[in-house]
């Protein structure tokens, strides 16, 4: 049918053949027809698929704010997944639903495409995006568990007194703390901050290996020596910046 369509269609052959128009509108019916049933296939199964896809970006505004809190305490070190707020706004963008929702109302009988969302047949939903977006997620809320963890066990470890199993089983319970991401909001995030101010902590992001390439050592011994003495001028300038602070830590990711 494709072969002989554009041959049909030549103006010389309709002049010799009139009678090609009803054979030609027939089988522009049946493509027709063929097109709508695939298009409202296709614009069910996107929006049903967007649906899922929906859901699963559910619970990010809480998380996202949760990450927000935790990197607003400098305590916990350099800030974790500062893109992902953007990478949020632009996914929500692209699971945006049509609110024609019953496949008989899909109305494309003046154009090839959802009269309402102009959805295009070859569109597909951003299920990789949003994966990837989730689990990056997951994954800095993760790391700031860890360093809260690692900060609550380290404050108990050198607070507790008692045997050694009973200064354990504290630093078990003070592991637990990392629970609070869950619910986590403006009143425990500063209880929190207050928490490991109290116990004299900063961690301090220096510039070390930046500084450490412009020194363009060219032997092992002399970059070895170039590091300390970089390391040591951060740690110095940490301690100025932050004189009530017990304990410094230099962070070098």
């Amino acid at each position: 049918m494709k072969a002989f369509l554009p041959g049909q269609l030549a103006l010389s052959e309709l002049i010799r053949n009139p009678g090609l128009w009803g054979s030609i509108r027939a089988q522009f019916e049946q493509f027709r027809r063929r097109y709508r049933t695939a298009y409202r296939k296709h614009h069910c199964d996107y929006y049903a698929a967007l649906d899922r896809l929906h859901a699963r970006l559910e619970n990010a505004p809480r998380r996202l704010e949760a990450l927000r809190l935790l990197n607003d305490i400098p305590e916990l070190g350099t800030s974790v997944g500062t893109d992902l707020p953007a990478r949020y706004e632009g996914l929500l963008a692209r699971v945006k639903t049509c609110p024609v929702t019953q496949v008989t109302e899909v109305d494309i009988a003046a154009r090839p495409t959802c009269a309402t969302c102009g959805l295009l047949l070859t569109a597909r939903a951003p299920s990789a995006e949003i994966e990837t977006f989730v689990n990056d997620l997951e994954r800095v809320l993760q790391e700031q568990r860890r360093r809260l963890s690692a900060e609550a066990v380290r404050r108990v470890l050198e607070r507790a007194g008692g045997d050694e199993l009973s200064r354990l089983m504290e630093a078990a319970r003070a592991a637990e703390i990392a629970r609070l991401i869950d619910v986590l909001d403006e009143r425990v995030a500063d209880s929190l901050r207050r928490l490991l101010i109290e116990d004299g902590l900063v961690t301090a992001p220096p510039d070390v290996f930046a500084r450490l390439a412009e020194l363009h050592p060219t032997e092992i011994p002399a970059a070895v020596h170039g590091f300390e003495q970089l390391l040591r001028q951060a740690l110095e300038e940490a301690r100025k910046a932050h004189p009530d602070k017990k304990t410094i830590r230099l962070s070098l990711r």
